[in-house]
């Protein structure tokens, strides 16, 4: 008797011996636990999360602003009482963004509502290339470098904190990157529920 044959005796001795009770027997469970399997894939249980006042603050308290960066070329007269001794002409950076921990997170029915504080100017910063105009050449001497750059420090920081503009621009952009945070955390709200930015 060759392979072929002895294999197929020993398959038609299987087959005889399982009767179409037993088959039925260990299908049935088999096939429960590929439907539940099956099921559990197509459609995962959804995990609870209790969201909070402070567990939004939280999400935002991990983050850093994006703070808004503007550049200014300007100039500024450091005077010698009534007159000015010369002119500086200076570029810097103003960089506008607001405390964190400043947040306020409410709830109202259905809302949760996220308050930004108040912009502020966080951090300028000076080129260390200044032009001068001197009004006399007295006033050219050895430590007017650095009277220059703290007089061009403070006038940015004036003329920063003065445009209203600037502040606007700070604000839409902080709103747009906290909205963008939040997002994950409003997608888990129940129906009907929204988080508001202001």
């Amino acid at each position: 008797m060759n392979a072929q044959k002895q294999t197929q005796t020993v398959m038609q001795k299987i087959k005889a011996k399982i009767k179409p009770k037993t088959l039925l027997i260990v299908a049935i469970p088999i096939f429960i636990l590929l439907t539940v399997l099956i099921i559990d894939f197509l459609h995962p249980s959804s995990e609870f999360t209790v969201i909070t006042e402070s567990s939004l603050k939280e999400v935002l308290l991990d983050n850093k602003v994006e703070t808004l960066a503007y550049t200014y070329n300007s100039t500024v007269a450091v005077p010698n009482k009534e007159k000015a001794k010369y002119y500086v002409a200076y570029e810097g950076t103003v960089k506008l963004g607001f405390n964190m921990e400043n947040i306020q997170v409410t709830k109202d029915e259905q809302t949760y509502i996220v308050t930004l504080p108040e912009m502020e100017v966080a951090n300028v910063n000076v080129d260390m290339t200044l032009d001068f105009i001197f009004t006399k050449d007295k006033y050219n001497t050895d430590t007017v470098y650095q009277e220059a750059f703290n007089a061009a420090t403070e006038d940015l920081k004036k003329k920063a904190n003065a445009n209203s503009n600037l502040f606007e621009l700070a604000r839409e952009s902080a709103i747009s990157s906290v909205k963008s945070w939040l997002a994950p955390w409003e997608a888990q709200l129940e129906d009907g529920y929204s988080i508001v930015v202001q």
